[in-house]
């Protein structure tokens, strides 16, 4: 049981105007409380939870905690000893909004020099409690830190520096993961170099505020098409000594930033007829700086920071949002605002008329601005997708009017239609979805995916499976960062396990002073009740070769290198400077891995990147290597990055649930898969498979044979057929219809030297609303097929001259 507060005796303490406790030139008292710091008898396996056993939480007032890695680091996993790793509060669930947060120092240079502390402690506090106590030397800097417990859920963190060189820059290292972080004035939208007072962060029904005086922020977030991924933030302070005040509150963003003693600027909405909803504050140019819930029966009262937003957006509780947005000033008396909308019923069938779990998609027409529904029944929303599960379900919209596209993967039809919604009105959906493309040699399979198990993902377990099963993936790989995740207890509870087949696995994300790029690792042992970094394998200041070796050494027969060319700093084969022209590599480079993810999801708009990622196969088969061809979607998000775009086939009937995964694993270490973001693309060379190796007759040929299916509404334009890397022979594919596109035999000529033959098909033509980015492409090929030209059991495909 945590103790409360007890306000025991008073003495003086300078603290800082708006920051009680922190250092400045005014007098306080100094609360006595009451807290008590005692070890983690039990690891943390929820989202974003890191702490070890052995750690020391500091149980503070309110029910309050903070948990400090004390633990020693393990070899090869990222050093966090004397970090802040959990905040915690009673009755919030176990997860938290926090990756970690560290006391640093950033040079004159702007490297920044994170402290890895010598010593975790116990300390008396002033307060009269016991608090923790950290320090250690990083880099020649001495940083010494305690952490104590005040009042009303709040936290001192007061670092000392010795021995700053000149231009050196006392500072936070702060990670928040996926989670938005709020600054003064910009809120949530921001990036670069800041000055802020504090920096606010929620989730898991946590809000938590850390202010301090004369403190910058700093983030770099990185852009991949399109997307923003989250990045750690760097807190610079003056001088060597830090004061930082944290507060721990129950609830959201909002609460986090009423807790701060400089919001003093109110506001109070709800909606009128007492529903719950949500609620976001914006500024002029409508950017969303910082969101929180309005609660079932009144208004709520929200206290801001002077300078954060102008205006006050309405969503109820069904993501219908008001139609117009609330300025502040208004909200000074209660502004009650009316929300109006119709319901719509979806129900989609298979053939037989059976429930077919549906991934759907809305978009505004004429004027209607797009959706953002909640959704009722075994359901899970994203934006403007919904996931049906049971291929039914209830959303509210906005009146207008909608395209309404529901999906389930691109091997059945599509369904396509328009409806006008008014304001309290009522109307059904109902549509088939029926298989129009023979899969039942094929295993269509996802091997790279996150969840919120991820450092850059919220997306929860439930939603991440239903998204899959949505999509008509018949085999779902689990590859959080640094994080074995087992799906399989999910499946179970959404009644998923006769449909969905999955495997625990890993993305293995280099770090540390030379970055490698990022690799899966799977099947692996499921994590039980471990630690996450007890069971994920080594990833920090390890070379290659010895990562693949441990990955293995913990039970994976997969270990595939993950878009091997992506900006910045996780495409290994960039990192590692491999020649597609010649094989040719750095030193260090090592190819013993299986499988090359060839088309990541987020290249789903670049066809020149896909075929980047196809001629990476022959590079690596001129290093006399035989690599297996997968596409994956690389999934963070439920609206874009879709699970299933791309997929990869793997030739061997998806049967039964139950085996699903060890006979997919065997037949694909075969090399025997294509890969999709539409069309499936069947190829066969001498009548063998990809993988296979095949000789060419007398004359120096070989016979080729390529197929191609798609349902009618998944653009097919181009064939092409590929000898080590460049189109040799191209074809027109026949009108849209469902099914079999395209079929031809030919022969490829001139085989005087080992090579190997891939074919490709593609359209230039969009695939249109069942994704949301406006480009995406239909795009499949198969795996190689090797040619061993001279007939030595060898396939060493000869460098370009």
């Amino acid at each position: 049981m945590i103790t409360h507060l007890r306000w025991l005796a008073f003495a003086s303490v300078a603290v800082m105007p708006g920051c009680s406790g922190c250092r400045g030139s005014k007098a306080a008292p100094i609360e006595h409380v009451e807290a008590r710091v005692e070890p983690l008898d039990k690891p943390g396996t929820a989202p974003r939870v890191y702490g070890r056993s052995g750690d020391l939480v500091l149980h503070g007032t309110r029910d309050t905690s903070i948990t400090v890695a004390t633990a020693a680091d393990l070899p090869n996993h990222r050093p966090l000893r004397g970090s802040i790793l959990d905040v915690g509060l009673a009755g919030a669930g176990p997860s938290d909004p926090l990756l970690w947060w560290r006391a640093a120092w950033v040079d004159s240079g702007q490297k920044l020099h994170p402290l890895v502390a010598a010593d975790v402690s116990t300390r008396r506090c002033p307060e009269g409690s016991d608090g923790v106590h950290i320090e250690g030397d990083v880099d020649a800097v001495h940083l010494a830190t305690d952490l104590c417990a005040l009042a009303d859920g709040r936290y001192r963190v007061k670092t000392l520096a010795t021995g700053l060189p000149a231009g050196a820059t006392l500072a936070d290292d702060l990670n928040p993961g996926p989670v938005d972080a709020v600054i003064d004035r910009m809120g949530a939208e921001w990036q670069g170099d800041v000055t802020t007072r504090f920096v606010a962060l929620a989730g898991y029904g946590i809000g938590v505020a850390l202010e301090a005086t004369g403190m910058r922020a700093r983030s770099r977030r990185v852009r991949a098409t399109g997307t923003i991924s989250p990045a750690p933030i760097t807190l610079l302070h003056e001088g060597t000594e830090a004061t930082r005040l944290l507060h721990v509150v129950r609830g959201d963003a909002l609460d986090a930033l009423a807790a701060l003693p400089f919001a003093t600027r109110t506001a109070t909405i709800g909606l009128a007829d007492g529903r719950p909803g949500f609620l976001t504050v914006r500024d002029n140019a409508d950017r969303l700086l910082v969101s929180g819930v309005l609660p079932a029966g009144g208004p709520r009262t929200i206290k801001l920071p002077d300078g954060l937003g102008e205006t006050l957006t309405v969503r109820d509780a069904d993501g219908v949002q008001a139609p117009r947005a609330v300025p502040i000033a208004e909200a000074a008396s209660p502004a009650l605002v009316a929300i109006a909308s119709g319901r719509v019923a979806l129900r989609f069938t298979d053939g037989r008329d059976a429930p077919v779990p549906a991934h759907v998609l809305f978009r505004g027409l004429e004027g209607t601005p797009d959706p953002a529904p909640e959704v009722t029944g075994r359901a899970y929303a994203g934006g403007r997708s919904v996931y049906l599960l049971d291929g039914s379900g209830t959303v509210h919209l906005a009146p207008g009017k909608y395209k309404v596209t529901a999906t389930h993967g691109p091997t059945y039809t599509l369904s396509s239609k328009e409806i006008d919604v008014a304001p309290g009105g009522e109307q059904t959906v109902a549509d088939r979805l029926t298989a129009v493309v023979d899969t039942h040699e094929w295993t269509a399979a996802d091997f790279h995916l996150h969840s919120a198990l991820s450092h850059d993902s919220s997306v929860s377990l439930q939603a991440r499976l239903a998204s899959l099963a949505c999509e008509g993936v018949d085999l779902a790989v689990a590859t959080d960062h640094n994080h074995v995740t087992d799906y399989e207890p999910v499946a179970r509870e959404l009644n998923l396990t006769s449909q969905l087949a999955t495997v625990p696995g890993v993305e293995i994300t280099s770090a540390g002073a030379r970055l490698w790029g990022h690799f899966n690792a799977f099947p692996l042992p499921p994590p039980g009740n471990a630690a996450p970094e007890e069971v994920a394998p080594p990833y920090y200041e390890i070379l290659p070769k010895d990562l693949f070796a441990k990955a293995r050494g913990a039970g994976a027969r997969v270990v595939q290198v993950n878009h091997a060319r992506m900006p910045p700093n996780i495409g290994y084969f960039d990192l590692a400077h491999l020649d597609a022209a010649t094989g040719h590599a750095d030193p260090d480079f090592a190819d013993d891995f299986d499988a090359l993810e060839a088309y990541n999801g987020f290249w789903i708009e670049s066809p020149d990147k896909v075929r980047e990622g196809a001629r990476d196969l022959v590079a690596l088969a001129r290093r006399g290597k035989r690599p297996i061809a997968t596409g994956n979607s690389d999934s963070h998000r439920l609206l874009y990055e879709e699970a299933g775009y791309p997929r990869t086939y793997v030739h061997t009937a998806a049967g039964s649930a139950s085996d699903r995964a060890v006979r997919t694993i065997e037949a694909m270490l075969t090399g025997d898969t294509t890969v999709s973001s539409g069309p499936l693309v069947v190829l066969t060379v001498e009548g063998k498979s990809p993988g296979a190796v095949v000789r060419p007759n007398a004359n120096k040929e070989v016979r080729v044979k390529v197929r191609v299916f798609a349902p009618a509404w998944v653009p097919v334009e181009t064939i092409e057929i590929w000898r080590d890397g460049e189109p040799v022979q191209h074809f027109t594919a026949s009108p849209a219809h469902d099914g079999l596109r395209f079929e031809r035999e030919t022969i490829v000529k001139g085989l005087q030297d080992d090579a190997v033959i891939l074919a490709w098909a593609e359209a230039r033509t969009p695939l249109g609303d069942v994704l949301p980015n406006p480009d995406a492409r239909a795009i499949g090929f198969s795996g190689l097929v090797y040619v061993d030209a001279n007939g030595d059991g060898r396939v060493n495909v000869p460098g370009k001259r």
